[in-house]
This record gives C-alpha cells, sequence and structure tokens, in this order.
C-alpha cells in the first residue's frame, strides 16, 4: 500500500519527466533513431526513415554510459558531415547540437562509432534532429 510520502515522491517524478518532454519538444528536438549499443567496441549505420529536412543534429545516450568515438551524418543528395567526439557520455547525457553544413537537409543514415562502458545492461543511443 502507498503510503502519503511515496504517492508525493511519485508524483514528482512523473512530473520532472513530463517537464524534461515538455522542455524538448520546445526546443524542437525529434528523436529519428534508436540504437541498442552491442557489448565492447562497435560500428553502427542507423538507417533514418524521416522526410523532414533537419538543420541540427544530436547524439543522446539513455540507461549506460557510452563513449562516443565520432559519429557521420549521410545526406540524401550524397553529401557527407563527419564529426570526431571522443567524449564519454553519462546516461540521460546529449552532445552538444551540431549544425548541419548548407540549408535544411535529408539525413540519410547516421554511422555511430562507439565503445560500451563496462557493465550489466545495454545502453541505447537516441540520434535527435531538429
Amino acid at each position: 500500500m502507498m503510503n502519503v510520502r511515496n504517492g508525493l515522491l511519485l508524483i514528482a517524478a512523473m512530473s520532472a519527466v513530463s517537464a524534461f518532454s515538455a522542455a524538448e519538444a520546445k526546443q524542437g528536438w525529434a528523436v529519428i533513431a534508436e540504437q541498442k549499443v552491442g557489448k565492447g567496441g562497435d560500428v553502427d549505420t542507423v538507417q533514418i526513415n524521416n522526410p523532414r529536412k533537419f538543420q541540427s543534429v544530436r547524439i543522446c545516450v539513455y540507461g549506460r554510459a557510452v563513449h562516443l568515438n565520432s559519429f557521420s551524418v549521410q545526406f540524401r543528395n550524397g553529401g557527407r558531415q563527419d564529426l570526431d567526439v571522443r567524449t564519454n557520455y553519462r546516461p540521460s547525457k546529449c552532445s552538444r547540437a551540431v549544425d548541419l553544413k548548407g540549408e535544411k537537409r535529408h539525413i540519410e543514415w547516421v554511422m555511430l562509432n562507439y565503445n560500451r562502458r563496462p557493465g550489466d545492461g545495454a545502453p541505447v543511443v537516441r540520434i535527435e534532429a531538429k
């Protein structure tokens, strides 16, 4: 049975999650893909099936820490933008917003080069754009 204190904590936690989601939506970020990170070092190419054009992209980490070495963004017109990151990201943290070169662009795929930090549980990386 839930006491009043636990009920208030639950309401506060739900409000924090709602506030975080609302703040992200207000900033215009949309999740365009998710990728579960395998054990050890990994390189994954994630297809983006979104018809919108974007001006910025960022990588967010959930579940466990990830060391992001680099990522590349391939555009539908054949152009490509490579980004050297070499940064550890704790869960619920995102990379800086990276402005895509040129005008708003259609993203075809994103290649992620990362390492999973030791421990149980698989991290999930979200690719977000606006």
